[in-house]
């Protein structure tokens, strides 16, 4: 008669449980109205001491969420007739959210127990069935190390997803650039950095390197007009006329800072005897440099555009003459300068001059907390784009030198290579 009471009992409690399920279910509507339950139990021992009522529910998720091993044995830890309090019947932290991280339902690990344990009368052990292959893996699991874990939120998430797409290369819009360390020579990233590309006024500072090996900063040099009259009449000028009388100094100013094509042409006349002369020059020098890949026939920067067929490089050369360049103490202290002042002579007046390098002269637009620019040299022709040689140093002292071709615009450059050069501080460095 006793095992029949206990039976009894035993299923009034059943009917208890489910009762409290569907109480806890309506506290967490975002697990429950996914999925479906189905219930088997079972009676264990022979005496009344020992009899333990087991129940095996097995929970069948929607369409939308397939997950294998999803049979639960569910184990009340009270013995038969006794009441439960249900009010003490709690969803795990945070399963009231009803989401986890990636937006999928995530159960508890093997043997987790997911209710409080405040009161051994009230707990309930959850355990997953184990297909065999879960088993094998779970098998040196030490269970009393699993805490289920189901997120509140997925700020977590978020936070992961933004530092690795930091991490990630920045976009490039143009035809060709290059990050080289100057010192080393190293690539650090570019992209088709030894694709043939029009160099525009950044050629110019191979004019520069190759006068200097002919005249000396002081040398006084004048501008003829028959020197004034091959300048072509869409490069940048001055507005030199016939009889102007500068120092190698002040012409180079011209060249560098402002990229002036008739200071160009009046520098390679008087270093080469003649603009062709000098040109000559300057292809021996960009051999001696290792531009293997580099090709001039003007001293300007001028490309198809107007008719000038052999002029030509890649980025990677662009930044080995970038290189050689700001080892050469007089060019550095130019074009580190956002302007400066041609002094006046007899045949022209006073006049500021500005930088075409937007690092120098924009600062608050084109800035950056990991470098400052310290040079170099701008271009831009229809043919090549908008073009740019920077030169850039952080409080470290670690220098960086970028070359970047074929822009749409002198914002973009400027934009995009500023990314570049972040990019190599805070992730190659």
């Amino acid at each position: 008669m006793k095992k029949h009471l206990y039976r009894i009992s035993g299923i009034l409690f059943l009917i208890l449980i489910i009762i409290g399920s569907t109480s806890c279910g309506s506290s967490s509507n975002q697990y429950m109205e996914d999925v479906s339950l189905s219930a088997e139990h079972a009676w264990t021992g022979d005496t009344p001491d020992d009899i333990t009522k087991t129940v095996t529910i097995t929970i069948t998720p929607s369409a939308a969420i397939e997950d294998e091993g999803s049979l639960l044995t569910i184990t009340p830890a009270v013995t038969p007739g006794t009441d439960i309090d249900e009010d003490n019947i709690q969803n795990p932290a945070g399963a009231g959210q009803g989401d986890s991280v990636d937006g999928d339902l995530s159960f508890p690990s093997p043997t987790a127990t997911v209710f409080p344990s405040d009161s051994s009368d009230n707990a309930l052990t959850v355990t997953p069935s184990q297909s065999p292959s879960d088993a094998a893996t779970d098998a040196n699991t030490n269970d009393s190390d699993i805490t289920p874990t189901i997120p509140s939120d997925n700020s977590q998430a978020a936070d992961a997803a933004d530092s690795s797409s930091d991490s990630q290369l920045p976009a490039f819009s143009g035809v060709s650039y290059v990050v080289m360390d100057p010192v080393t020579g190293e690539i650090m990233m570019s992209s088709d950095a030894d694709k043939q590309i029009y160099p525009a006024s950044t050629i110019k500072l191979l004019t520069a390197l190759t006068a200097l090996d002919y005249l000396d900063m002081d040398e006084v040099i004048t501008a003829d007009q028959s020197v004034l009259d091959q300048v072509e009449w869409d490069a940048a000028q001055y507005g030199v006329v016939a009889g102007t009388t500068y120092t190698l100094e002040v012409w180079m100013h011209l060249l560098l800072i402002s990229s002036y094509g008739d200071a160009a042409d009046v520098i390679a006349n008087a270093a080469g005897g003649s603009i062709s002369g000098f040109v000559d020059k300057m292809n021996e020098k960009a051999k001696e440099l290792g531009l293997t890949n580099t090709k001039v026939d003007n001293a300007i920067g001028l490309d198809i555009g107007n008719d000038y067929e052999q002029m030509h490089s890649t980025a990677t050369d662009i930044a080995k003459l970038a290189a050689a360049a700001m080892k050469n103490q007089a060019i550095c202290e130019i074009v580190k300068k956002a302007k400066y002042t041609v002094p006046a002579c007899d045949a022209m007046a006073s006049r500021e001059i500005e930088s075409t390098n937007w690092y120098l002269t924009k600062s608050d637009t084109y800035c950056s907390d990991y470098f400052k620019a310290i040079g170099t040299k701008s271009g831009s022709t229809d043919a090549a784009g908008s073009c740019y040689v920077a030169t850039v140093i952080n409080d470290e002292g670690k220098k960086y030198i970028c070359a970047y071709f074929g822009g749409t615009s002198k914002d973009v450059v400027f934009r995009e290579m500023t990314t570049f050069l972040e990019y190599t501080y805070k992730y190659l460095t």
